[in-house]
């Protein structure tokens, strides 16, 4: 009888011994983790990919910031203080802590029974996908895209889930009546501005020379501003260079109107009333603008825009708690991963940013904002 206790007691000695031997930087596939978000692990194959990724955004970020890049190895360079080896190995980080932190308040709010890692993500892309592909094959309506990769399924699912926490933020803590008016008072004159109405006389230029042609753009001036509009379309009918129009841009067509005239609405709000000036359409098609009305844009109603106060106050307290996650979460690195690297290179930069060591507390911003809207 003394024989199975001691059995089960050796037996309990085995299986701890071998949990200890265990490699905890592997995930149960063998993909060797690179390190871990708070408990969510990162293995070195998507550190890789955001990696790779970074790369590219890399070349666009320092030629915004500082113009044409010196020649030589664009890797090697060392930019405002910071190398692009460093940036693209830092922005890498910031995007694991962002999805995490986003994930955390999608889990908070009860948008997923559990918090989500990286991997989860994948997984449930390739579920998203396979559904998508069988009903495809069963002649099924899918709408949005066929199948996604997984940049676009992860901004999917986190614009979904920011909109659900949204929702969520804006019943537990709701603005109050008195602080949705102060909020109105104060952006009404710039962001609640109803759209500007106008109306404009055109002579549509066919043939480019003639914009250069100065002696017939100064007819053209003196013809709008003198001439009724009928004459004026009469003048012009049978000449195959000019066609004459009129067009009234109100609020109800501003989203076909920007489509088709983004660049004469532009130019329209550094106008007057009487002034003429050159503008193209979507297709290029020069014009000779008359501007014949303008009406300056009214403050809507705060019963019209209630729902943008609310939307933007509930986001700013998203944007509060997820800085609070951001700011407390903690980076593991395997001692023993590889190291990713923009180029065979050493740094050529002092050490700035962040501190890769193991167990470091990394604090980066993510935006709400960006998500959806």
């Amino acid at each position: 009888m003394k024989f199975l206790p001691r059995l089960a007691f050796y037996g309990g000695i085995s299986l701890w011994c071998l949990a200890a031997d265990a490699n905890p930087w592997q995930t149960p596939t063998q993909e060797k983790i690179a390190f871990y978000v708070n408990n969510s692990p990162i293995t070195e194959n998507d550190q890789a990919f955001v990696h790779r990724k970074m790369r590219g955004n890399a070349v666009a970020y320092f030629s915004k910031e500082y113009g044409p890049l010196p020649s030589g190895n664009f890797w090697q360079q060392c930019l405002g203080g910071t190398s692009v080896q460093q940036w693209i190995e830092q922005q890498t980080l910031n995007e694991f802590i962002q999805t995490y932190a986003h994930l955390s308040m999608m889990y908070r709010y009860g948008v997923t029974k559990k918090q989500l890692s990286y991997a989860d993500l994948k997984q449930m892309m390739i579920k998203e996908n396979n559904k998508r592909s069988q009903a495809i094959a069963n002649s099924q309506v899918v709408y949005g895209l066929a199948s996604f990769n997984f940049d676009k399924y992860k901004s999917h699912t986190l614009s979904n889930g920011f909109n659900k926490v949204r929702e969520q933020l804006k019943k537990r803590y709701p603005i109050s009546s008195q602080e949705q008016e102060k909020i109105y008072q104060q952006r009404k004159d710039h962001d609640f501005l109803e759209s500007m109405t106008f109306s404009i006389q055109a002579i549509k230029l066919h043939s480019a020379s003639t914009l250069k042609n100065t002696k017939v753009i100064n007819e053209l001036h003196h013809q709008l501003d003198t001439l009724r509009s009928v004459t004026l379309k009469n003048k012009y009918k049978a000449n195959a260079n000019f066609t004459y129009l009129e067009k009234h841009f109100s609020a109800q067509s501003r989203k076909s109107d920007e489509f088709v005239w983004s660049q004469l609405i532009n130019q329209v709000k550094h106008q007057n009333k009487g002034d003429f000036f050159q503008s193209q359409d979507i297709d290029g098609t020069h014009y000779l603008i008359k501007l014949i009305e303008k009406s300056q844009p009214k403050s809507q109603p705060l019963s019209e825009v209630k729902h943008i106060i609310a939307n933007d106050y509930a986001e700013q307290r998203y944007q509060k708690e997820l800085d609070k996650i951001i700011s407390q979460t903690t980076i593991i690195h395997n001692p023993q991963a590889s190291k990713v690297k923009a180029s065979n290179t050493v740094d050529t930069c002092a050490k700035s940013g962040a501190n890769n060591a193991a167990n470091s507390k990394v604090n980066t911003k993510a935006s709400a904002l960006n998500l959806a809207k």
